[in-house]
């Protein structure tokens, strides 16, 4: 199985994702994520809940003004809020959104603790593989959406 990543993100950027308004998602650490990973998106608060996922294409890696001269208009964030999170970074980081999957069902936070009572949201992001339950529960919705399980997906 790939190695799959948990992001948190604000409600806003993850409904841009899952309609296709924005295409990349901007990153200070660059991720490690394979090819068709998926990554989780865990809206967080006031929704708090994994609203969806995206197959990743590639983590691109650039200065911040290179990355928004060739991604800018994909980026679903003004000029002004880029430059505001990149300030002082020498480079910027995106992963390319390849395909995007809205869950029926949303997964609330008090599910996921049923499954991983200790569980908090990451500031960021956090690396999720099986054994940990987390990840083989968030499978199942893949396999549900997709009709593949994570490890299977075209790559």
């Amino acid at each position: 199985m790939n190695s799959n990543i948990f992001l948190s993100i604000k409600p806003v950027y993850a409904r841009k994702i899952l309609t296709g308004e924005k295409t990349i998602e901007l990153r200070k650490f660059k991720p490690t994520i394979d090819q068709n990973g998926i990554v989780f998106l865990y809206a967080t608060s006031p929704v708090q809940k994994v609203v969806g996922f995206f197959l990743a294409d590639t983590v691109v890696t650039d200065s911040p003004a290179r990355l928004w001269k060739k991604f800018g208009k994909v980026t679903g964030v003004l000029k002004s809020e880029y430059d505001q999170y990149f300030a002082g970074c020498t480079f910027a980081n995106g992963i390319l959104v390849k395909k995007p999957y809205v869950l029926e069902q949303a997964i609330s936070l008090q599910q996921i603790r049923e499954i991983e009572p200790a569980f908090r949201p990451p500031q960021g992001y956090l690396y999720l593989k099986p054994p940990r339950k987390l990840a083989m529960y968030l499978d199942v919705f893949v396999r549900i959406s997709t009709g593949q399980t994570a490890e299977n997906l075209p790559g």
